[in-house]
């Protein structure tokens, strides 16, 4: 287990130096940055600038894919301690639980609403089926879907309209309890309503786990962000605090930066 990097502020991650390549060529190029406990902290950028690769390398989902080399280091701060997630031996499905992420679009199980949850919970945590209708409710009230779908749980989770889907996707990773939540466009493709029921839900969550969320819309970035990293061509160029990005003048250099 890793020590708590040497400086007086109370962080959750620490990131030094941190670089991927795909297939040999540099898709994030020495990222240094810190994250601190309670805030939200979203990624912006123009499309290929690296925020998702980034998003993926706090539960090194990156490793999925073909030819993938990362290097630097990422500590993270979990309940137990600190931990670099880039060392040798590190158990990738206990990160992976610890780190959730959900998709931009909803990757539901072909099963019942009730089972794209408890299956999950009966897999990874192992949880005996006396505990598992209690989770699974209390997952679906996390995400305020409960009063939508409690009639409906042996139900195919395919017919959820888009953002019912994207909710119990959320609450499918929330069950997991993660201590760190990651989110690749959480609200793209959704309209208005269902887009700012999700705002909300996160503004809320953001006390309970870390979270790290990608978006594409510079007006969500502003609702939602306590701290803004900004990526340009693989390189992060400038963290900004909301006193900062609210700035009329820096907000029309993020807004000529993005398009």
């Amino acid at each position: 287990m890793a020590t708590q990097p040497s400086n007086n502020l109370i962080l959750s991650a620490v990131a030094k130096n941190l670089t991927v390549d795909f297939v040999g060529r540099r898709v994030l190029h020495g990222v240094h940055l810190e994250l601190h406990p309670g805030q939200l902290t979203v990624i912006i950028g123009r499309s290929g600038s690296g925020k998702t690769t980034l998003l993926r390398t706090f539960n090194r989902l990156n490793e999925h894919y073909p030819a993938c080399a990362s290097s630097g280091t990422l500590k993270l701060h979990f309940q137990d301690g600190w931990q670099d997630i880039y060392q040798d031996g590190i158990n990738l499905a206990e990160l992976r639980q610890r780190v959730g992420m959900v998709f931009q679009n909803p990757t539901i199980l072909p099963f019942s609403v009730e089972k794209n949850i408890s299956l999950l919970l009966k897999l990874i945590l192992n949880l005996p089926r006396s505990e598992l209708e209690g989770r699974v409710e209390s997952a679906l009230r996390q995400v305020h879907l409960w009063s939508e779908v409690k009639n409906r749980l042996r139900t195919p989770a395919a017919v959820l309209s888009g953002g019912q889907q994207q909710r119990l996707c959320l609450a499918r990773t929330l069950a997991l309890e993660p201590e760190f939540l990651l989110l690749d466009e959480p609200t793209a493709n959704l309209d208005f309503r269902i887009a700012q029921k999700i705002e909300e839900l996160l503004l809320e969550l953001k006390t309970r786990c870390q979270i790290v969320a990608v978006s594409h819309s510079l007006n969500q970035a502003r609702r939602l962000a306590d701290q803004l990293l900004v990526l340009k061509n693989g390189s992060l160029m400038s963290t900004l605090s909301p006193a900062e990005f609210q700035q009329p003048e820096r907000w029309q250099d993020l807004l000529t930066e993005m398009f």
